[in-house]
């Protein structure tokens, strides 16, 4: 929690008061007022700040309550907050606080503060009852800090499909092998046109960094494990066409280099080209065996341009101090010793001996848990060797300017972080506010998406990230795929606006369909209709049933050769990809569930309303899905509140299944009043597996 920042940490700036994170001290509890609680109306049932935001200047209210013994007019309340300092996320203002309502002697204030750019937050609070002399802080109340980030609503847009550039094009393919024409179908190939077709808008891709092949690996692991990355500032060569021709003809290593970072960016222009995102996977709590050090500089010209460049084995801006720089230039300039970074910085590495400043030499550098040996754990701070505040920050810094570089310099969108549990808090308060910082400065309007892997911390960590992927939903379902799951999961509000719709990912097992195409087509297609940020992994729109085989040159088996059933899981994906894409109402994660007319709710009918925010232009849709696999089902449901706030009694309506053939057919015979809707509400009909997507529209 934030303590109380001292005489000399704090300037007037334009009406707030400006201090930074270090040097806060408290003055203690105050004899005339005690703070009870701080929170957000934005807080939901789980205690997480869920703010959407859809512009520059959207505001977050935050409330204090305070109970006041005296005089409440004596009484100064502020909001310390380091919301908009991106690019200095030790920088925090003190915004006034208003008092809106009076109980007895509890008092709240509150204050509406505006979000003019998108990061990582904290909140904490200080009242004063003498004039601003002294101050009582939240902190010293035991209130922890609200910790928050804006929710993006674009997105909620994102249907998202995960790919291992070499597997999904035959086990040896390329970034220009993506960039080409063609489906899977027609020529062959894997493209980013293909899943534009698809209904895919933005594609995660796991990590493109040149890979260290450890020579102690699985004997089947031929590619090696792209989470062991060898260098987090080149593309990795395997991955790129015209890199291992440069090789062929015996180009230089740096050659090589230039010509797969062109190749990625190409990737990137088309993929922006046809209006989907890319989303670079990254590991940051570790890297693999001989790692290949290279960092992120920038200067300003004499013209006031920033220079941006990466430099290898400059070790400038992460050496401690002239002395450790010393020892790291002798060890570079030892022909004895490789010029590998934990040869020459071994203290950069969490020490499996428990050593405080860090590893002392290649042996007692941590090496990663579980199936990862083949990585060696850096010294973050996080769950991995013992904590070393300078060390610490030195890596993480530096890991901060990756992700600068990748957002950057490589035009990527966004990130999804394995291995969250790893890493320190300072990497998703630091180096992703300062990567946001940076885009804002040289791509202005672009938000960085990202999500991470937790298992353990999920809740913690999901107050500063848009989504938590897991295998929550997974699990759920395994256990009962019903109706009655899904509105479980989707009506809790610790999953509700922080889960990523996924059933699986690279590291687990393909969803278990028992070879039933059909409830394949049917889940999957229905991921993107649920509202929220969705994911598939490349092969499940064909029914491919084996796990991703990342560390492999193998192909994914349903892309090389698609079956009739499979071909007709893309098609019904196609369509509800489509469906998202295209209708405002399936681009939000707003959604109701509706229920029967009569009786309880229906055990096989999945029935549920999308409509987009209340102010906003749409037509709502409801998703209906028939989880028996064998029967047709049918019954009566009513309309929700949003729906029915957009059904006009006197004007006429038409449905049309977007799922269907002809999607933009009429479904009724006949228009129906509203005022019949809104009476009787509407009844489904649906074959066995069937998924309909039904917008209401209005005609004239």
């Amino acid at each position: 929690a934030a303590p109380a920042p001292t005489a000399s940490d704090v300037v007037e700036v334009g009406g707030p008061v400006r201090s930074t994170w270090a040097g806060f001290c408290g003055d203690g509890p105050s004899d005339g007022a005690h703070i009870e609680k701080l929170s957000s109306p934005m807080m939901n049932a789980g205690g997480r700040v869920v703010f959407a935001w859809d512009k520059p200047g959207d505001k977050i209210p935050f409330e204090l309550t305070v109970q006041v013994n005296g005089d409440k007019s004596k009484v100064k309340a502020d909001l310390w907050t380091n919301a908009n300092h991106n690019d200095a996320p030790g920088t925090f203002d003190a915004l006034p606080m208003k008092e809106i309502r009076s109980e007895g002697n509890r008092v709240t204030y509150r204050v509406e503060v505006p979000i003019e750019k998108v990061g990582n937050y904290r909140a904490s609070a200080r009242v004063s009852t003498d004039g601003g002399r002294s101050f009582q802080w939240a902190g010293e109340a035991g209130i922890a800090d609200v910790r928050f980030r804006p929710h993006v609503e674009s997105h909620d847009r994102l249907n998202m499909m995960e790919i291992n550039v070499s597997n999904v094009n035959g086990g040896h393919g390329t970034l220009d092998d993506l960039t080409g024409a063609g489906s899977p179908t027609t020529n062959g190939k894997y493209t980013l046109e293909f899943l534009k077709n698809e209904g895919i808008n933005s594609v995660w891709v796991q990590p493109p960094f040149q890979r260290s092949v450890w020579e102690n690996r699985h004997p089947l692991d031929d590619a090696g494990s792209p989470y062991a990355a060898k260098d987090f500032f080149a593309v990795d060569v395997a991955l790129s066409r015209r890199a291992q021709e440069v090789k062929a003809r015996g180009g230089s290593d740096e050659e090589c280099r230039q010509a797969a970072t062109q190749e990625w960016k190409d990737f990137v222009d088309k993929a922006h080209s046809l209006g989907m995102k890319v989303v670079v996977d990254v590991a940051l709590n570790h890297v693999g065996h001989n790692y290949e050090f290279a960092d992120l500089f920038k200067r300003t010209d004499a013209a006031g341009n920033q220079i941006r460049e990466v430099r290898r084995n400059d070790f400038s801006q992460i050496a401690l101090n002239p002395e450790q720089a010393q020892v790291m230039k002798q060890r570079l300039d030892d022909p004895n010793l490789p010029d590998y970074l934990e040869y020459v910085a071994p203290w950069l590495y969490a020490s499996r001996t428990g050593n405080k400043l860090g590893a002392q030499d290649v042996s007692d550098i941590m090496a990663g848990g579980g199936q990862w040996y083949d990585t060696k754990q850096l010294s973050t701070g996080g769950s991995y060797g013992v904590k070393n505040e300078a060390t610490n920050r030195a890596v993480t810094d530096w890991l901060g300017r990756v992700l600068e570089y990748w957002s950057v310099d490589m035009g990527c969108d966004g990130f999804r972080l394995d291995h969250l549990t790893g890493l320190p808090q300072s990497v998703l308060e630091t180096g992703l506010n300062k990567a946001q910082a940076a885009v804002d400065a040289q791509r202005p309007g672009v938000q960085l998406y990202t999500t991470g892997e937790d298992f353990f911390n999920a809740e913690y960590n999901a107050s500063h990230l848009d989504n938590i992927q897991d295998t929550w939903m997974r699990n759920e379902l395994l256990a009962s795929t019903s109706p009655q799951t899904l509105r479980n999961l989707l009506s809790n509000p610790y999953f509700d606006n922080r889960e990523m719709l996924n059933l699986a990912s690279h590291d687990e097992h393909r969803f278990e369909f028992h070879g039933d195409m059909k409830a394949a087509a049917r889940m999957t297609s229905l991921l993107p209709l649920l509202g929220g940020t969705s994911m598939l992994v490349a092969g499940d729109e064909y029914g491919e049933m084996y796990p991703m085989p990342f560390k492999q040159f193998n192909p994914v088996g349903a892309l090389k050769t698609p079956s009739p059933a499979g071909e007709a899981i893309s098609e019904q994906l196609r369509r509800a990809g489509t469906a998202k894409t295209s209708l405002p109402s399936l681009q939000d994660n707003n959604r109701a569930f509706l229920d029967p007319r009569m009786g309880g709710p229906d055990g096989d009918l999945l029935a549920l309303a999308r409509f987009p925010d209340a102010e906003k232009a749409g037509n709502p849709v409801l998703v209906f899905a028939n989880f028996s696999n064998g029967r047709t089902r049918e019954n009566a449901f009513n309309l929700d509140a949003a729906t029915r706030q957009r059904i006009d009694p006197d004007k006429s309506y038409q449905v049309r299944d977007l799922m269907a053939d002809d999607p933009q057919s009429s479904l009724w015979s006949t228009p129906l009043k509203g005022r019949e809707l809104l009476e009787k509400g509407v009844f489904a009909r649906l074959a066995p597996y069937q998924v309909q997507a039904l917008e209401i529209f209005e005609v004239r």
